[in-house]
């Protein structure tokens, strides 16, 4: 893992040449990753969490991304990068990638815990990602792919909170969607504990591949959104 670590970085590096530039910096260049996060989650959700496909395979098979790639060359390249224990929280998932980081710059993820594991409800938690979002768009400037991950994983955490928020509300309008209405029982750190494998995806996707595979990589960690929200 830690060899394609090493090369992927590369990519990386060569992916921020798309992406948004800091003129956007009045909000978060990298939110289009958390919007795209959305977008692959709400298909693989549709899908009923893939219906036993791989998420890997259902993203591009299903929900229409271009890996630029064959679909097993795809799958070969980044299953291990998708498969995010939800229980590890945001410091021990992105463990595996802890030397692209300076020691500054991995603190925000004990600063992630931090959120993921004290707040009360779904309002407190959007407000406390809102505010390090905000201060991580002022303080990270230089564009690097690590510093671009955290911008991206915030952004995940901040849409991937919504959307699971709009599932609870949306599970007592009578739907019969049988994942929403297990998410109205949900305590909400259960919750988070998927909104924060989501984040790693999205961080560690971007760090490795740039922005493009942040959100598919954020959207493919919630294929164990069942288990973790099952009753």
């Amino acid at each position: 893992m830690k060899n394609l670590l090493a090369s992927t970085l590369v990519a990386g590096l060569l992916a921020l040449g798309s992406a948004p530039g800091a003129a956007q910096a009045q909000g978060n260049p990298l939110d289009h990753v958390g919007i795209e996060h959305n977008v692959y989650l709400a298909c693989l959700m549709h899908n009923g969490a893939t219906q036993g496909v791989q998420p890997l395979v259902a993203v591009v098979n299903i929900c229409g991304f271009d890996p630029g790639m064959s679909t097993a060359a795809f799958v070969e390249r980044y299953e291990d990068f998708a498969q995010i224990d939800p229980y590890a929280g945001a410091v021990q998932g992105m463990l595996p990638y802890r030397e692209a980081f300076t020691d500054a710059e991995f603190a925000w993820f004990a600063q992630i815990d931090n959120v993921l594991e004290t707040a009360p409800d779904f309002a407190t938690a959007d407000a406390a990602f809102a505010q390090l979002e905000a201060a991580a768009v002022a303080q990270l400037r230089l564009g690097t792919p690590p510093q671009q991950s955290i911008l991206a994983g915030l952004s995940v955490a901040r849409h991937s909170l919504r959307f699971w928020s709009a599932r609870e509300r949306t599970s007592g309008s009578g739907t019969d969607d049988s994942a929403a209405s297990s998410l109205r029982l949900r305590p909400i750190w259960k919750v988070l504990l998927v909104v924060g494998a989501d984040l790693v995806g999205g961080a560690g996707g971007t760090l490795i591949g740039g922005p493009g595979l942040g959100g598919v990589l954020g959207a493919a960690s919630s294929g164990g959104a069942a288990d973790v929200l099952s009753p």
